[in-house]
């Protein structure tokens, strides 16, 4: 185990380095190939919002229009958008150590990436139960493509982490670090409130009350069940919180679902959201999304009840702001996509090499989309 985990941070390192050389020759840059090329290759598309959060702040408003709207002759977006975890750890080492933001969201990549495949690798063992085919899942879940959104600046690590290590808090009944990590949760990212519910159904599989669909009613109302069932309560008390914040901010307590009317997002039926634009990039993003559904629904009967939530949420609920613009990076949080894989189809020792490489050069024809600044990387 312990030499796992040393590769998973060679590993980790390993990647961040990779890219950096890839943006230098996809860039050509004629002078500068240190630390602040790889900053300014991370540091892409809503990475400018973050930016601008830990920098300047929430705006204060006195209009709620100025949340975000889009009209026929003019757009209008806010940082009320984004929640306000990851900017506030990045603005931390800024405020202490009088760095900028660049700098301080790298070092963040560092900590958070490595991280999240350090949690990732500790649940795939107990899932797993073998720790050489966890150290592969992990390998797999850092070269897939897409997966570099753990590496730029932006939540997905943070909200990875945080994700798998409330998974793992339930496990080892760590129910400090479960209740400290779920109200973090939910201060990441909007769906880290619906990430409760498969959390929840993931502590009741632990301790035998819910046996696939079948719920045990007599074993769930005891002392203990409801006494633990009450820190899940940190989630929704992170977001009346935030909520009360944004009301005093700009009038409306849930400002950040308003805010999403800057960039066009409505609430439609999920699969109304499929092909609706004509760019090939987009008809790709359908269609990734479409054989990530096609795949879970082959597991489904494999997949525990709060596997099952997890994954359809996390492909849902995008889908209902009416556009596919961001379905890869949404899928790349899915993990128990790559463990049901890795459980049912080990590959052989002698393979493992030739699947990782093919996986990584994928990874890379992704990261190009990010490295040249294209809206299909968003």
């Amino acid at each position: 185990m312990k030499s796992h985990i040393v590769k998973i941070v060679l590993l980790s390192l390993s990647i961040k380095l990779a890219y950096h050389i890839f943006s230098l020759v996809v860039l050509a840059p004629n002078k500068d190939l240190g630390v602040n090329a790889y900053v300014n290759a991370m540091q892409r598309n809503d990475a400018a919002w973050y930016k601008s959060i830990a920098e300047n702040g929430y705006p204060k408003l006195i209009d709620k229009k100025q949340l975000g709207y889009v009209e026929t002759d003019s757009t209008l977006q806010s940082a009320w958008a984004f929640f306000p975890l990851y900017p506030a750890i990045v603005k931390a080492p800024m405020l202490l150590f009088h760095v900028s933001f660049g700098t301080s969201a790298f070092l963040w990549s560092l900590v958070l990436s490595t991280l999240a495949l350090l949690g990732f690798y500790f649940f795939a063992r107990k899932f797993l139960d073998s720790d050489q085919l966890a150290f592969f899942a992990t390998t797999v879940f850092a070269v897939f493509p897409f997966h570099y959104y753990l590496s730029v600046f932006y939540t997905e690590a943070l909200f990875f982490s945080l994700l798998i290590f409330a998974f793992i808090g339930i496990n080892n009944g760590k129910w400090f670090l479960f209740t400290i990590v779920l109200f973090l949760l939910c201060l990441t990212r909007p769906n880290g409130i619906v990430a409760i519910l498969p959390l929840f159904f993931y502590y009741l599989e632990k301790q035998g009350v819910l046996i696939g669909f079948r719920l045990n009613w007599k074993s769930l109302i005891n002392w203990k069940n409801i006494g633990i069932s009450c820190l899940f309560l940190a989630g929704p008390l992170a977001l009346v919180l935030y909520g009360i914040y944004q009301y005093q901010m700009t009038g409306n307590y849930m400002a950040f679902g308003a805010a999403q009317a800057g960039w066009g997002r409505r609430f439609m039926f999920p699969f109304m959201a499929f092909f609706r634009e004509g760019d090939v990039r987009m008809q790709f993003n359908s269609v990734y999304t479409i054989l990530v559904m096609v795949y879970a629904i082959y597991f489904a009967r494999k997949m525990p009840l709060s596997f099952q939530l997890l994954v359809w949420i996390g492909l849902l609920l995008p889908l209902t702001a009416g556009s596919v613009v961001s379905m890869p990076r949404f899928i790349s949080m899915l993990f128990p996509l790559i463990l049901l894989a890795v459980y049912n189809w080990p590959p052989k020792l002698k393979y493992q090499p030739f699947i990782v490489a093919a996986l990584f050069l994928l990874q890379l024809g992704t990261f190009y989309f990010w490295v040249v600044g294209d809206w299909f990387s968003y």
